[in-house]
């Protein structure tokens, strides 16, 4: 599998820090199909869902109790690995009920990252897959959501070089319609969690940046799940 790149937002990187930039007024235009996976704070996944079966090709009974690190493309997103040991320990720091908003991350996994790659498809050819990462804290045990997407569900008119310029980013400045779109339908794809526990997921995303496709400096589309 090929691990794709992968860039951690710091928050100069979130979009938000500057002036509003352009969106695209279409509010159905980033509503895409997106896979949702849960991490506990083992490394392992607790919750796959229906899209994440479909876009990496196996079924949740494979994937739950598996390391997330051998499912999902997402370099960068998780702990260094020491040998045959991933630290996954550290993700302990997050058993807490988390820092407030305004509170200094304790260590750089405090930070959404995001990313693209490309994968071997169950059929000929492979796919370009986007994914955004969210650290969680609080109780419970799961410490990172993914969010992912093929590249080939994005609208682009079918222009083959604007699907692949596209990446996928974060926006602490979401505009009220996309942040209550996104909160409205993302529990649909987290059913492994409580009413309470996917609440608490979904504020947390809010926080820390909605996931966003950007096709240039000042073109970013909110993305929310189809």
């Amino acid at each position: 599998m090929d691990r794709g790149t992968g860039r951690r937002a710091t928050p100069a990187a979130v979009r938000g820090s500057g002036p509003p930039e352009r969106s695209e007024p279409d509010g159905t235009a980033g509503r895409i199909p997106l896979a949702a996976v849960l991490m506990d704070r083992d490394g392992l996944v607790s919750h796959w869902s229906g899209g994440a079966g479909r876009l990496f090709g196996a079924a949740s009974g494979e994937a739950l109790g598996r390391p997330v690190s051998d499912l999902l493309p997402v370099s960068g997103a998780l702990p260094e690995e020491d040998g045959d040991r991933t630290l996954f320990g550290g993700f302990a720091a997050y058993d807490g009920l988390g820092p407030g908003p305004q509170s200094p991350p304790a260590e750089r996994h405090s930070y959404p990252a995001a990313g693209r790659a490309r994968l071997t498809a169950a059929g000929p050819g492979r796919v370009d897959v986007l994914w955004w990462a969210y650290p969680l804290t609080g109780p419970g045990r799961e410490r990172l959501l993914v969010l992912a997407a093929d590249a080939n569900e994005t609208r682009h008119d079918g222009d083959a070089a604007l699907a692949r310029r596209v990446a996928p980013g974060f926006d602490r400045r979401a505009e009220p319609p996309a942040a209550e779109e996104l909160a409205r339908r993302l529990p649909g794809i987290l059913p492994g969690a409580s009413g309470r526990g996917s609440d608490r997921i979904v504020a947390q995303i809010l926080e820390l940046g909605c996931p966003v496709l950007e096709y240039g400096r000042d073109d970013r589309v909110p993305v929310t799940p189809g």
